[in-house]
């Protein structure tokens, strides 16, 4: 049986429901912000130290949210991102796609500087270190 442990319609992504109180009476929450994406998202979200939130979506984009729900930058990859994202102990943004590299991603969403940030070193995989 295959878990979808967040998977999501194509117009809402992201629901924040912040709880309204501690009290096991009070179980209702108020939502704060919505995030609509162009396809389903099938990745569990990565959280930075910031606050800012990281996930993959079907129409092949790395999406960072900040905490007020806007969008920070979106990242384009080859294919769709199923896979969850992953942040390193320097902040390094790992995920995959369905296009089979692995992405390294700083926090502003470019290409990690790194001697192995992807496969091929860029996005166009033409391996040019410029």
């Amino acid at each position: 049986m295959e878990w979808h442990f967040f998977r999501i319609s194509r117009i809402i992504l992201i629901t924040i429901i912040l709880l309204s109180s501690c009290h096991k009476k009070e179980t209702l929450g108020t939502l704060l912000w919505r995030f609509r994406t162009n396809a389903d998202v099938d990745s569990s979200p990565a959280l930075g130290s910031d606050g800012t939130i990281y996930f993959g979506s079907r129409d092949s984009f790395l999406y960072a949210i900040n905490t007020q729900g806007s969008l920070k930058w979106k990242c384009k990859t080859g294919d769709y991102v199923e896979s969850s994202p992953t942040i390193g102990p320097d902040e390094t943004i790992f995920v995959g796609a369905n296009d089979n590299p692995i992405y390294a991603l700083n926090g502003s969403g470019t290409i990690a500087d790194a001697p192995w940030p992807k496969f091929r070193k860029n996005l166009r995989n033409t391996a040019s270190v410029r």
